[in-house]
């Protein structure tokens, strides 16, 4: 049940984004995604009595760019926000590749059991990720209708992260000296 409820905690902000979305406009669902988000991660505290850090930082560039698109009533800052994030991701997998880190290992390591090499691969994959969708982020706001980057960004960054996910688990799984546990 616990789990059930933390990944309603990591959906249900974006729904009520969406829903907020189409029956107002984008300043509202901003407050809303914001008030949902935080109403999320207060859950998740209580459950767990820890925050997990990605959370942590996505709210934060959350509350950060939705705070200045709601008092400024400008949506550029929303629709720059998921580029933000993902270079900030970006910029955390090169540091690790640089570094030689293996900080997907840290993440992976009791799930998966990889050499480091695989470890280093899987973080250049998921840098390649990243990058791609910040441009897609960028392309889309800039050329196309609001809705048509709320809907990207809602269902269409869900779904390409869903499937990305899921190749790299199959990939990891070939590879996995050991079962997932």
């Amino acid at each position: 049940m616990q789990k059930l409820i933390e990944k309603l905690c990591d959906f249900l902000p974006l729904l009520v984004f969406i829903i907020a979305y189409y029956k107002s406009d984008i300043i509202t669902a901003t407050t809303c995604l914001i008030i949902a988000s935080l109403l999320s991660l207060s859950v998740v505290y209580i459950i767990k009595r820890k925050l997990p850090k990605v959370m942590v930082f996505s709210n934060i560039i959350l509350i950060i760019f939705g705070g200045i698109t709601v008092f400024s009533e400008d949506s550029t800052f929303i629709k720059i926000k998921p580029t933000i994030l993902y270079l900030s991701f970006a910029s955390i997998l090169i540091y690790d590749l640089i570094a030689k880190k293996a900080l997907l290992k840290h993440l992976f390591g009791q799930a998966f059991e990889l050499d480091d090499k695989t470890y280093f691969n899987l973080s250049k994959q998921w840098l390649v990720f990243f990058i791609t969708c910040a441009v897609l982020n960028e392309v889309i706001w800039r050329n196309f209708s609001e809705k048509t980057w709320v809907s990207f960004k809602t269902f269409g960054v869900l779904g390409l992260t869903f499937v990305f996910t899921l190749l790299q688990v199959i990939a990891l799984q070939k590879k996995s000296k050991t079962d997932i546990k």
